[in-house]
């Protein structure tokens, strides 16, 4: 099983469209399909991961997963976080790494009250992006890191409207690692 293959579920065919071509550009083939049956899915296999669109229910949802889970024990679903191209391209390089922990170059990370702190296991160009949406729904993207580092922890601000959003991600590239999260704003 090639497990840099997606297959992208939802109702909107713009946005799978989209997140299909990111992936690509990625090296992540994604298949889309609006069947919400399962049917075709369960019959060609062989995804690494799947995800569902935010108007796929959650009843659709479970008995997808259980098909899935039935015909490819090993499969990966991604929930995403928002409806942020980059950031979903994110989520998915995430969940197809498949080394092990201790191979992994970010330990830690964490991001909270406005600061997102890494744990590096080894140097690498570290890059941080912030992503929020505005209260129009529009992504607003803020590149808040990237420089060569070393090995140990480092810290960088995201800036105070992604501070105070509720919807605001963080996307780590640490050489050729990714990962995605959710911020969480000071109370």
């Amino acid at each position: 099983m090639d497990n840099r293959r997606a297959l992208l579920i939802g109702k909107r065919s713009s946005v799978l469209t989209r997140l299909a071509a990111a992936l690509a550009e990625r090296g992540i083939e994604a298949e889309t399909t609006r069947e919400l049956d399962g049917g075709a899915a369960v019959r060609s296999g062989g995804y690494g991961v799947v995800a569902f669109g935010r108007a796929v229910r959650s009843a659709d949802r479970e008995r997808m997963r259980e098909q899935l889970r039935e015909a490819d024990a090993d499969v990966v679903f991604v929930d995403g976080y928002a409806p942020i191209i980059p950031l979903l391209v994110a989520q998915f390089e995430q969940a197809l790494d498949l080394r092990p922990l201790g191979r992994r170059t970010i330990v830690d990370a964490a991001a909270r009250g406005g600061i997102v702190d890494v744990e590096l296991r080894g140097p690498c160009n570290l890059r941080i992006t912030a992503y929020r949406l505005d209260a129009l729904y529009r992504t607003r993207e803020r590149v808040v890191f990237d420089r060569e580092v070393e090995a140990g922890a480092h810290s960088a601000a995201l800036g105070a409207r992604t501070a105070r959003s509720r919807t605001a991600f963080v996307v780590i590239r640490a050489g050729d690692e990714t990962a995605a999260l959710p911020h969480s704003p000071a109370d």
